[in-house]
């Protein structure tokens, strides 16, 4: 009877372990199944393919529009000599309320070339681009007060006034080709995380643009420098290097990335190097940037069989800027100057006859870029998909104007003209004493940018 009662429960005990094992077993399978029939990591690390097992080649077309809104102080540097200890000091007063609003339509393009192999290309079209520089909450006697110089010659004379407004801008700005490549694909071997890198070059191809007056008081055209017309590309090229990865657990994708961006002068060099790459010249091209990325993508629903699921994205994102000369938002204001100290060309050298003129473009101090994203994918069937979201970023408050007045890093034989009073190197013919030295230089104290978009993708 003991025999018998100890069988019974060996049997009973066989059989639930049986039977969890099954369901284990059953578990993996179906996960493994789910796998196969969807084989789309978040779309951070997706890249469309060809050659496989579905399809011959997959396409996605995009259609996607941002509203970006950039909002700053801007602030003058100023000599305090109130210190009581007979030292001067520098000191920031506010100068504008700074504003920058982009609406822009991104039209996309990926095509699968091998798996997990593809090109794509990207071609934003700037619907409308508005900048201003608003009063800061200060009386504007004070401000323009503030934005007096005396000119080399000794006259008093305005760098510039607030209120100020810019043109509306438009037009196409810049044209992407870039290469994605899978490397591993947790889709096809689940104990595999998903790495990705990606390679893509962007070419400024629009009209270079060039420093304008809002309206003309007696004209409905705005007023500019140069070509006569405002412009939408800051004409320069990038190259950039990114790699990605994620690892999806049942409901949850976490991914990272890191990326760095090159760029240089390109169609508008002239506004980068006028006359000509001399010598002397400190910074010649746009800051470069480097960004890590680290987010999560959650899974509240998906349909697999019906190529349906909605998914919840949201990122942090931190870059780092260096210095360089680019586009600021007193483009405008600065290269419209009437002041002797902006608009009269440098000389390379005393005594050179070759001019440099101010093209507006300054010399802009290195910092952080920190902020994040949230999104909500839905795929509502196996050939479309929206994206909804948006971002918030903020800049760290930085100089918008420090040309150095030499460039140490050129050696010249004594004598030599381009020397002029500088300890070592030669003069830096970007240097605008005006904006450029101690006690004169503007500043961004801060900038936040918000990020919206909505997308709508085409698989096919």
């Amino acid at each position: 009877m003991a025999r018998s009662l100890a069988f019974q429960r060996f049997f009973t005990g066989f059989l639930g372990i049986a039977a969890t094992l099954g369901l284990s077993v059953s578990a993996r399978a179906d996960d493994d199944t789910q796998f196969e029939l969807h084989r789309t990591p978040a779309s951070f690390t997706d890249v469309v393919d060809a050659f496989g097992e579905h399809d011959a080649m997959d396409v996605n077309v995009r259609l996607q529009f941002r509203r970006q809104t950039s909002t700053g102080r801007i602030q003058k540097e100023l000599n305090d000599e109130a210190t009581g200890d007979g030292r001067d000091s520098l000191a920031y007063v506010d100068i504008a309320d700074h504003t920058h609003i982009r609406n822009i339509l991104d039209l996309g393009l990926d095509i699968g070339l091998h798996r997990d192999l593809a090109l794509y290309a990207r071609l934003p079209v700037v619907l409308s681009d508005t900048r201003e520089l608003a009063l800061p909450g200060r009386q504007a006697s004070l401000v323009q007060e503030d934005l007096q110089v005396t000119d080399p010659d000794g006259q008093p004379a305005q760098l510039f006034s607030v209120p100020f407004q810019s043109p509306t801008r438009s037009g196409l700005d810049t044209v992407t080709l870039g290469i994605a490549w899978s490397v591993l694909n947790q889709y096809r071997q689940w104990h595999m995380p998903t790495w990705v890198v990606m390679l893509e070059s962007t070419l400024g191809v629009g009209e270079v643009m060039s420093p304008c007056f809002g309206q003309a008081p007696d004209a409905s055209t705005p007023r500019c420098q140069g070509s006569g017309s405002p412009g939408m590309s800051e004409g320069y090229n990038e190259l950039k290097f990114e790699t990605r990865a994620s690892k999806r657990h049942r409901y949850a994708e976490p991914y990272t990335g890191f990326s760095f961006a090159a760029r240089w002068a390109g169609k508008g060099k002239s506004n980068y190097q006028p006359n000509g790459n001399l010598v002397g010249y400190g910074r010649t091209n746009p800051p470069m940037e480097g960004t890590l990325t680290a987010g999560v993508s959650m899974f509240p629903f998906e349909q697999r069989d019906k190529w349906q699921r909605i998914v919840f994205d949201a990122r942090a994102i931190g870059s780092f800027v260096t210095d360089g000369r680019t586009y600021t938002p007193l483009f405008d204001a600065l290269g419209t100057s009437q002041s002797d100290y902006l608009s009269v060309p440098n000389l390379e050298c005393v005594g050179c006859t070759r001019e440099v003129p101010f093209t507006g473009l300054t010399d802009v101090q290195a910092h952080a870029r920190i902020g994040g994203r949230v999104a909500v994918e839905i795929q509502a069937a196996k050939y479309i998909s929206f994206h909804l979201g948006g971002g918030l970023f903020w800049d760290a408050p930085h100089l918008l104007s420090y040309a150095d007045a030499c460039n140490p890093d050129v050696s010249v034989q004594g004598g030599d003209p381009r020397q002029g009073t500088c300890a070592s190197g030669v003069i830096n013919p970007h240097y605008r004493p005006g904006i450029d030295m101690p006690g004169t230089r503007f500043r961004m104290d801060g900038q936040f940018t918000y990020d919206l978009f909505a997308t709508a993708m085409a698989h096919f």
